[in-house]
């Protein structure tokens, strides 16, 4: 299919390249998935030579392919593509990580450095694509205002957690990098990898509890009998 190739250079429209590209770039975001999980090299390949298929637009659907006008600007960017763009980056990133770490040479701490001014990097441009997608309150923060859910609030929803999605992706980009680190104490890196691995870990999961925990049970009647353990036995 030549997917690893961009559409552009086989003259085709810019609708049918936009396709092939977010084909391509979901395949290389699962490759990387594939690769942290099971510890193995990504199959895509160790260069980026091997492909140049451009990153997905962060167009809405309805606009790829438009002429640049008043009516196709930034205004029509689609908070979805928003979050995949930021998505593929950071599975691009990750890549590189990977593919540094599973090497045949051991990592030093120069490269640990390099490596970790990208992920710096990263997260600077995932804040700026975080503040263009609006909802109400800093998701990413935890501070989601609690009001009554409708039609027209689904979209906000859906920002909010695109912006909690976005601003977790470095903290784990962090976590791929120090983990293998963290696995004996006698390593030299150790103390250093544990230095910037505990932060992002704790940073890795706070956002997401706003939306997924469930509201907390009443607490019982002041005079409600508790069961008495040995009625708890019959009852077994």
């Amino acid at each position: 299919m030549g997917l690893h190739r961009d559409g552009s250079l086989f003259g085709l429209g810019e609708v049918e390249c936009e396709i092939r590209r977010r084909v391509w770039w979901h395949i290389m975001h699962l490759d990387i998935q594939g690769a942290i999980a099971s510890g193995l090299p990504p199959l895509g390949g160790s260069s980026e030579d091997q492909f140049d298929t451009k990153m997905v637009s962060e167009l809405s659907d309805e606009f790829v392919g438009c002429e640049p006008s008043d009516s196709c600007d930034a205004n029509q960017n689609s908070p979805a593509m928003i979050l995949a763009v930021g998505r593929y980056e950071t599975a691009q990133l990750l890549r590189k990580i990977i593919v540094r770490l599973l090497g045949i040479k051991p990592p030093r701490k120069a490269d640990i450095a390099e490596m970790g001014q990208m992920i710096l990097g990263l997260k600077g441009r995932l804040e700026e694509r975080i503040a263009r997608i609006p909802a109400r309150g800093l998701p990413e923060m935890g501070f989601i205002p609690h009001e009554e859910v409708d039609g027209a609030e689904r979209e906000g929803i859906f920002n909010s957690w695109a912006r909690i999605m976005l601003s977790m992706m470095s903290d784990r980009a962090y976590g791929v990098l120090y983990q293998p680190f963290l696995k004996s104490t006698k390593s030299r890196m150790w103390l250093h990898a544990r230095h910037w691995y505990v932060p992002h870990s704790l940073l890795y999961q706070p956002p997401s509890f706003p939306t997924t925990c469930p509201p907390p049970r009443p607490p019982p009647p002041p005079h409600s009998p508790r069961p008495h353990p040995a009625r708890l036995c019959c009852a077994a």
